[in-house]
């Protein structure tokens, strides 16, 4: 079972506001003594709060908001940033459970719902058929896996957070079909008999 209480023990000795704390399920409210943390420090451990579970309110928008801010020009000095960041809470290095989930948070590249899922693009060149041009080009599809970084958050044990399903079939599509948005249908003459909308959403949560 997900040791989600466990994050609400460690944080709610220094963190966050009680308005957050009400609305994150598994999360026990603050303890006498939360409110003490200010500024980065403070948004440091709302950022992991609303970064540990599916049910994020309102006020864990500004806070993430400034989170995925933070940039660098080499994805990998964005992630240090970023952790050097989340290390500015007090509790995100109570434990080892706690140093692994800032870890698998300062890695997230964006958030892992069926939104931004639906936003990353794969591509490849070659193969496919020839009729419409297709012959050799790139081809398009909404991602079909998950990123590595997804799972590493979702499976972590401090975590409560639903994984959003896949539920398209993997299918290819060349650049035309891609951005006209639906892809002809042939007889086996190879004339044109109708066409079929290309499947853009994949992901629901």
């Amino acid at each position: 079972m997900k040791k989600l209480f466990t994050i609400g023990v460690s944080f709610m000795l220094f963190v966050i506001s009680t308005s957050i704390n009400a609305n994150l399920p598994g999360v026990p409210n603050a303890l006498p003594g939360s409110e003490i943390l200010k500024g980065d420090e403070r948004t440091a451990c709302e950022v992991i709060i609303c970064m540990s579970s599916s049910k994020r309110p309102s006020e864990c928008n500004e806070p993430l908001a400034i989170y995925f801010g933070i940039k660098a020009k080499k994805p990998s000095d964005t992630i240090k940033k970023r952790r050097d960041y989340l290390k500015l809470c007090p509790s995100s290095n109570a434990n080892s459970g706690m140093d692994s989930l800032t870890e698998a948070i300062a890695r997230q590249e964006m958030r892992c719902d069926a939104n931004s899922l639906n936003n990353i693009i794969d591509q490849r060149s070659g193969g496919g058929s020839c009729k419409d041009g297709g012959c050799g080009i790139e081809f398009k599809r909404t991602t079909a896996s998950m990123p590595g970084y997804c799972d590493l958050l979702i499976n972590h044990e401090y975590t409560v957070i639903d994984k959003p399903k896949y539920v398209c079939n993997g299918e290819w599509y060349s650049v035309q079909d891609w951005n006209r948005g639906y892809k002809y249908i042939y007889n086996s003459n190879g004339d044109v008999v109708g066409q079929t909308p290309v499947k853009r959403t994949c992901w629901v949560d």
